[in-house]
């Protein structure tokens, strides 16, 4: 089942959560081998870009933030991350297509403070980076309101009734 408008919404914005932490994470733990595959891969988008390949762009973006969150060693984000990605997935290929030339930038400076070693750019970086794309969905797609849930009336409080005393 695929999710609604409103809970894309939602889930992008739990992503941003987790893919900063992931990135403040992988500003610690990566050495240059895992900055050089970064690179390659935004290379990879970068070429796909050029070349208006969209599965190309989709491919390289969601392998560079897989390895992102790989290189945060934290097995469980990994898992709740790729729960996320599976459920909005079917929407990366109209959002990569808007966001074009601008996510592969994003990514560079992701890549830049990764390799500095700077948690805290990483992972302002990767959630602004995640929170454009939660824009560039909410410009195509409005969100669906989900039904409000009714909940009863309240029941006013009943007084005690106190009885007399004997």
């Amino acid at each position: 089942m695929h999710p609604t408008g409103h809970e894309v919404e939602q889930l992008l914005a739990v992503r941003a959560v987790l893919a900063a932490e992931a990135a403040r994470l992988a500003a610690q733990h990566a050495g240059e081998d895992e900055v050089r595959r970064l690179r390659r891969l935004c290379a990879d988008g970068e070429a796909a870009t050029a070349a208006g390949d969209v599965d190309g762009m989709v491919a390289a973006s969601t392998t560079l933030h897989e390895c992102v969150t790989e290189l945060s060693g934290n097995p469980a984000l990994l898992d709740f991350v790729g729960q996320v990605d599976l459920r909005v997935s079917a929407h990366y290929p109209a959002i990569t297509r808007q966001r074009g030339a601008q996510a592969w930038q994003e990514h560079h400076a992701l890549v830049d403070a990764i390799e500095r070693k700077d948690p805290e750019s990483a992972a302002r970086i990767m959630r602004d980076h995640v929170d454009h794309t939660r824009a560039a969905y909410l410009q195509t797609h409005q969100p669906t309101p989900t039904p409000s849930r009714t909940r009863p009336a309240p029941v006013p409080a009943r007084r005690r009734r106190t009885l007399p005393r004997p």
